[in-house]
């Protein structure tokens, strides 16, 4: 398996990767492919989109952003904005190695804190125990509400 940063190539199988997070996540949204191949390229330019790739196929992918700390803006924090994997590779490593290199590239970019999400699934929230082993606590919860 190959980590790597995302090319304007990859993008077929990243908006194919969009369409299952779409399902899966807990969000009564529309799924938009041309939202989504607009946001995914500005942020190849001005962030970061980095795929797993076995057997030229990408089987997960990670993006994120920079931005100043609102209360302290000489320090950044780097946000992931998604995170997945295909289910048939989650045991793999593939969803720590892109972890790690979204934590280097944070780091290369001068970042002091990360933060990462988790969706919630019912009542658990799966994510979660794999952060916690890699070092990250629970700092902030996100609530929802559609309107």
């Amino acid at each position: 398996m190959t980590i790597r940063k995302a090319t304007l190539d990859d993008m077929p199988q990243l908006l194919a990767i969009g369409e299952q997070f779409a399902q899966y996540a807990p969000f009564d949204v529309e799924y938009s492919p041309e939202g989504t191949a607009a946001f995914l390229a500005a942020l190849m330019e001005s962030g970061l989109v980095m795929v797993a790739e076995q057997d030229d196929r990408i089987t997960g992918a990670i993006v994120g952003a920079l931005a100043p700390m609102w209360y302290s803006p000489g320090n950044l924090i780097a946000s992931e904005l998604a995170w997945w994997v295909d289910s048939e590779h989650r045991g793999s490593r593939a969803a720590i190695q892109l972890i790690k290199a979204f934590e280097a590239w944070a780091k290369d970019s001068g970042a002091r804190i990360i933060t990462m999400s988790d969706l919630r699934i019912g009542e658990d929230y799966p994510a979660g125990p794999l952060f916690e082993r890699l070092g990250y606590r629970v700092s902030e919860r996100a609530h929802t509400k559609e309107i």
